[in-house]
């Protein structure tokens, strides 16, 4: 997997277009993987002059997502909201609260189970409550499995195990390089596919556009 650092913006959709340049000039097709739907819509438009065919735009979840509706299991991708409206019960059940839930609670336990996948090995050790989480991270999967639904991890994992991506030219800018589960991705893809990952440093001394207006200021 090609790693790339740089310093700014601008040098970040330099490496990208290279990129995207190189393939375009071998003759294969190419698809960009933006960290949002807006960064996505600025970079259609500047690619046009560029490279006028054979670059996809999309983001991380519309990539996976994409590719399981072809090679899953029949299953779909569960969305945030829905996430929600499925834990929202389970809190109750497991005792976790007496009453409902906030709002936020439920979107920082969706975070949480979220990001758990595509499993969490049993621990020992656990209070009580950190028992009950993991009690209702267990019967949130049964769920999900009930609805036909999975978590974007999981379907990750799956796509990985499968080489789907063997042959294809990938360009990931800007991924969340955080999410233990995009890294997983990432790894388990390359072996099969031709993936750059183009990421900016940070410098937090720095005044700094939002993303977006950065975008449009270039």
């Amino acid at each position: 997997m090609g790693m790339t650092t740089v310093n700014s913006l601008h040098a970040l959709l330099e490496a990208s277009n290279d990129a995207l340049s190189r393939a375009h000039d071998a003759g294969i097709p190419a698809v960009l993987v933006v960290p949002s739907h807006s960064w996505g819509q600025q970079r259609k438009l500047q690619l046009r002059r560029l490279v006028p065919v054979g670059v996809d735009v999309v983001t991380h979840r519309q990539f996976v997502t994409q590719l399981w509706d072809v090679h899953g299991d029949g299953s779909m991708v569960v969305g945030p909201a829905e996430r929600r409206v499925l834990l929202r019960p389970l809190v109750t059940q497991v005792g976790l609260f007496d009453a409902s839930p906030s709002p936020g609670f439920v979107a920082q336990l969706g975070a949480f189970a979220e990001a758990a996948y595509p499993g969490l090995a049993p621990l020992q050790g656990l209070s009580e409550s950190e028992s009950r989480v993991m009690e209702l991270v267990s019967l949130y999967e049964a769920k999900l499995e009930h609805e036909g639904l999975v978590e974007l991890a999981q379907a990750e994992y799956a796509l990985a195990q499968d080489g789907v991506c063997r042959g294809m030219q990938l360009v990931f800018e800007s991924p969340d390089l955080h999410s233990a589960h995009t890294r997983r991705f990432l790894a388990g893809i390359e072996p099969g596919a031709s993936v750059s990952v183009i990421r900016q440093r940070l410098d937090v001394n720095a005044d700094v556009l939002p993303e977006d207006d950065e975008l449009l200021a270039l």
